[in-house]
Formats: C-alpha cells, sequence, structure tokens
C-alpha cells in the first residue's frame, strides 16, 4: 500500500451511499457459525459494481477482497483501474476527442514502463471503512473461513438491468461482503428448547422408547421379617 492509492472512509451507516465507491447498508439476521451458530448478528452489508472482465482474464488472482482491519475497520482492496480503461481504448476513441485518447495512451505507457513492483501496486486501491467509535466488528462468527485475518466472505451479485428503453438487457455485477457487530448481542435462533428436569435414568428409559411397549412388567412384593437383633427386608417374586 502506498499514500497514492489508500484512502480512509468514515463510514455513514444513517446513508447507505454517502460512502465513496461503497454502498453500506446496516443489516440484521446475519446467521453465525460454528460456536454462533443458531445466533442471528447485527451488522452491515456493503457492495461495490465490478467488471467481470477481470476475474476471467485471471482466476487466480484475489481481485476483491476484505478483512477486519481493528476493531472498528475493515480494510477492502480492489482494482483500482476500471477495466475499461485499461482494455477499451480504441472504444473510447470512437466518442472522445484525441487529446482524451492521448491521456489514456500517456497513461498506458507509464504502466508499462514503471517498475515490476510499482506495476503491481498500482493495480490496487485499498479502502479503509472507519466505522462509528464504539462498535466491534467481526467475520469469524458469520464466516468459518475467515481465518486469523478475519476475511470477509465474498459475494457475487449479477443484476439484469431491463427497460423497454434499452434494445438488450445488460448485466451488472457486484461484489459484495458481510460483516457482524459483537458489540450488540446477538438473538438466538430457532425455537427455545425448555431445559429438561428429568432424571439420567429417567431420559435412558425415553430413550429406549418403543423396545418396551407391550412388554410385561412383572411386579414384586415385600415382606418384612422380623428378627430379635436386626430387621431384614426380603424380596420376593409374586
Amino acid at each position: 500500500m502506498s499514500p497514492h492509492n489508500t484512502f480512509a472512509i468514515n463510514v455513514n451507516t444513517e446513508c447507505p451511499e454517502a460512502n465513496r465507491e461503497v454502498v453500506t447498508h446496516e443489516v440484521e439476521r446475519i446467521e453465525g457459525v460454528g460456536e454462533s451458530e443458531n445466533r442471528l448478528f447485527k451488522g452491515f452489508w456493503t457492495c461495490l459494481p465490478i467488471d467481470i472482465r477481470f476475474i476471467l482474464d485471471d482466476k487466480s488472482a484475489p481481485h476483491w477482497k476484505a478483512r477486519i482491519f481493528s476493531e472498528d475497520a475493515i480494510l477492502i482492496s480492489i482494482q483500482a483501474w476500471p477495466c475499461s480503461h485499461l482494455n477499451d481504448r480504441d472504444q473510447f476513441a470512437n466518442h472522445v476527442g484525441p487529446n482524451v485518447v492521448e491521456a489514456l495512451d500517456d497513461a498506458h505507457h507509464d504502466c508499462a514502463g514503471d517498475a515490476a513492483d510499482v506495476k503491481e501496486a498500482r493495480k490496487w486501491k485499498h479502502l479503509f471503512l472507519k466505522f462509528p467509535e464504539g462498535q466491534s466488528l467481526s467475520s469469524k462468527v458469520v464466516n468459518k473461513d475467515a481465518g486469523e485475518d478475519e476475511k470477509l466472505k465474498l459475494e457475487l451479485i449479477p443484476v439484469k438491468a431491463m427497460h423497454k428503453g434499452l434494445q438488450t438487457a445488460c448485466t451488472s455485477l457486484f461484489a459484495a461482503w458481510k460483516v457482524a457487530r459483537t458489540d450488540i448481542k446477538a438473538r438466538k435462533k430457532g425455537k427455545l428448547e425448555q431445559k429438561s428436569d428429568k432424571s439420567d435414568a429417567a431420559l435412558l428409559l425415553e430413550q429406549l422408547g418403543a423396545g418396551f411397549n407391550g412388554m410385561k412388567i412383572e411386579q414384586t412384593a415385600a415382606f418384612v421379617v422380623v428378627h430379635p437383633t436386626r430387621l431384614q427386608l426380603t424380596i420376593s417374586s409374586c
């Protein structure tokens, strides 16, 4: 990361659209995983539009990724260049003046002339999403693959735009992530299970269950025999 491609965003949780490149919504009932299974968390859902061509060009690179950076901040790393600015120069040339095309060409030549590490760094943009103070964010309670870095689980959401004014449908793709708040108590999911006050023997008998249906139970009687020096209890079957 370098200063020219790293940006801090103080997340406005009341206005989802007021957060630079991303849109962040407050959501409820995010399902927990692992030790937090059957719990429902409050948290945030963040998304931004992406270009599918980045994935098709390189299927191994993590083009959009997010993780917990600190207790109240998320770090999102995304593609810095719009794919069209890198690959659609000739299509731009059909609609803009020569000076604009020259600007695109100059940028391409500058990138091509950079050292490999600088070129790689320029591919990425890093966004620090700083949430209001006092909020504690967690990924591991809602993402089983969060790991030590507390990675957020990536979602890809295709949206097909159809309109009577369009000759063909246009499909947009969004990257999105959920994060949970742990400073707010999670709700428990599902029907409340009543705790049993039955003894271990009673519970074991219930587990045996149907095996006792129709079984004849032999009754026993107890007789007390009095002895001059001791009391003896004798059990005999009827």
